[in-house]
């Protein structure tokens, strides 16, 4: 498994009101699939319910808009315990990709704490 990247969410995106806490999202590449790996320890409520809330809402939308330009509409999610959830999709990410959807995650997650503020 290729390790692709690490995108981090943390208090210079999040604001003031979110000091200190900052979320990990992995992006492995293998065997033509992609693994995302989200680290929820410091949000273990997004992971509660069946559905994503909070800032899950935009990470998820950026990973959807994202695999489906790629052609992938299916997807394999599993939760792990209280604090990580794994997504897996049938295509595989370039290294020159990745950065593409980093730049969508961070750009979604700031218009949602925006509107938040709002």
């Amino acid at each position: 498994m290729q390790k692709l990247g690490t995108v981090v969410i943390d208090d210079s995106i999040l604001g003031p009101s979110d000091a200190g806490k900052q979320m990990e999202i992995e992006v492995f590449s293998e065997d033509s699939e992609t693994l995302i790996r989200i680290d929820c320890h410091d949000f273990q409520e997004l992971l509660a319910r069946k559905l994503p809330s909070g800032i899950l809402i935009p990470i998820i939308s950026a990973l959807r808009d994202f695999f489906s330009k790629k052609g992938s509409h299916s997807v394999t999610v599993k939760v792990i315990g209280k604090y990580q959830m794994n997504r897996k999709y049938p295509v595989e990410m370039t290294p020159e990709e990745f950065y593409i959807l980093e730049e969508k995650i961070k750009e979604n997650v700031q218009k949602f704490i925006e509107k938040k503020k709002h």
